[in-house]
Parts: structure tokens; sequence; C-alpha cells
């Protein structure tokens, strides 16, 4: 129990009071009191979180809410390192998630070009194709709202293509400095010289080193005086922050199959180009 002197703590004592003596009365007339005795124990307060820890950074990155920023600071100042921390992790993760999606559509269309160039070598009668043909084709076109499209409809939409006489599309691809890019952001830590903080702290720098040489003699004793003083009087030393991304965007089992099924392609990739294309 705690020492304040408040409503919630008064009635906590009176509990206690309550069944000390009731276990007594019980114990003094020949019962087994201990089944019922009890203490109500005092709860030190703790933080939800540590400050410059991942746990803290992730949960104001996650933070929907004044309630939830609250309870991840503390009530800590907007703009304390951690808050420029959670900021820029978001949007690395953002990113991060953008160039996965791009990666799995670049996959999935490098496996249906290959189907679809397969099945127009075969030179059939458009309406002999079956579902899962025509799926590649209009896919390889990047026809929207193939998913739960009947073949009837799919025989239609493939005429028009073949009357139309258009190329297919040009699809993005993923390239070499993609995976680089992706790679560099799913391994390195985020640091404050990433943030906006940071990149301004740089800019100040820059600026002071570039002002110098515009300061009369006695302004740049006066700076040197202030630096000899910070030297006789360091600082506690700067501690490092970094903090990793969260990778919880995996890429489907299917784009990772090099040589997925028509089946496969029929049913998967569907509602995700719909998705991808818009």
């Amino acid at each position: 129990m705690g020492d304040a002197e408040d409503a919630a703590n008064t009635t906590m004592q009176h509990i206690q009071t309550t069944n000390d003596l009731s276990t007594y009365f019980l114990k003094e007339h020949g019962f087994d009191s201990g089944v019922l005795k009890a203490s109500i124990k005092k709860v030190k307060k703790q933080s939800v979180t540590v400050r410059n820890s991942q746990e803290r950074i992730d949960a104001i990155s996650q933070a929907t809410t004044h309630g939830n920023l609250f309870h991840a600071t503390g009530g800590g100042h907007l703009t304390d390192e951690d808050v420029f921390l959670a900021l820029q992790k978001k949007k690395v993760e953002a990113e991060i998630k953008q160039l996965k999606k791009k990666k799995d559509v670049s996959l999935k269309m490098g496996d249906v070009v290959a189907k679809a160039n397969a099945i127009l070598q075969q030179q059939k009668l458009y309406t002999t194709y079956t579902k899962g043909e025509l799926s590649v084709l209009l896919m390889y076109h990047q026809v929207k709202g193939i998913s739960g499209m009947k073949k009837d409809v799919m025989v239609l939409k493939w005429k028009e293509i073949l009357d139309s006489k258009k190329a297919a599309p040009p699809c993005e691809g993923w390239s070499d400095e993609d995976e680089r890019r992706l790679t560099h952001l799913t391994s390195q830590p985020i640091e404050i010289g990433d943030t906006a903080l940071g990149r301004h702290r740089e800019v100040i720098k820059r600026q002071v080193s570039n002002v110098i040489t515009k300061m009369s003699k006695e302004e740049r004793s006066e700076l040197k005086r202030k630096l000899e003083s910070m030297e006789e009087n360091p600082d506690s030393p700067e501690v490092k922050i970094s903090v990793m991304p969260n990778l919880h965007t995996e890429i489907p089992s299917a784009a990772k199959d090099e040589h997925a099924s028509l089946e496969q392609l029929e049913k998967v990739p569907a509602e995700y180009f719909d998705e991808a294309m818009m």
C-alpha cells in the first residue's frame, strides 16, 4: 500500500485491517485462517519504456493518438531525439514496404511474361484458350479486375486486345540499384544523423564553419574562449542512438517460386496486380 492520503489508499488500508482482524478471530477459535489471509502489496511505478531504447522508439512510431504517444513517452517533449528517430523509422519502413511490393510485382510479372510468350507462340485461336491461359495473357497486358472474371468475359477482353493490336505495356523491372537500396534499408540501423534533426545539425555546423571567416577578431576570440571552456568542462559523453526498422513485410511464397504453374498464376496474383497497378 502507498503512503498517500487519498480515498483509494484509505480503502486499501481498511480492507487490509478487516482481513487481519477477521483471520485473527478465526485462528483464535481453532480455524485454519491461513487460507483466507491476504496482504495488499505496494506496486512500484515503472516507466513504460526506457529513453533511447528500441522499444520506446517502436512505440512512438506506432502511436496513432495523443494517448498512445503520451503512454510511450511518459509525457516527454516532442523534440526529443527518440521522436525524430521514430519518424525516420516510420519513413524507412514505408519505403521498405514499397520496395518489397515492387520486387514482388516484378518477380511475378517476369513469370507472367515468360508464360504469356510461351502461350502466344502456340498461335491458337483465341476462343480455344483455357481460363488459366487467358488469365496469364490478360495479366501480361495489365488488365485490371481479373479476379472473379468469368471465362467468356476474359475471351471478350482478349479479343479487344487483339483487335486493337496494341503491345503489352512495359512493366517496371527490379534493378540492381533497387536491390542495393532494399539491402541497405533492411540491414543498416537508423541513426540520428539520418533524421531531419541530424541533417539540420549538419547544416548548422557548416554554417558555423563558413561564418568564422566573416567574424571579427573579437568575435573569434570569444568563440575560442567558449570552445576552450567546453574542453575544460566536458559534458557527459554523447550517447549514440540507433534503431533498426521492423521487417514485418514478407514476400508471398508464390513470388519466390520462379516457375509458378498456370494454376498458381491464376489463383494467386490477380488481386495483387489489381492493387499494385492502381
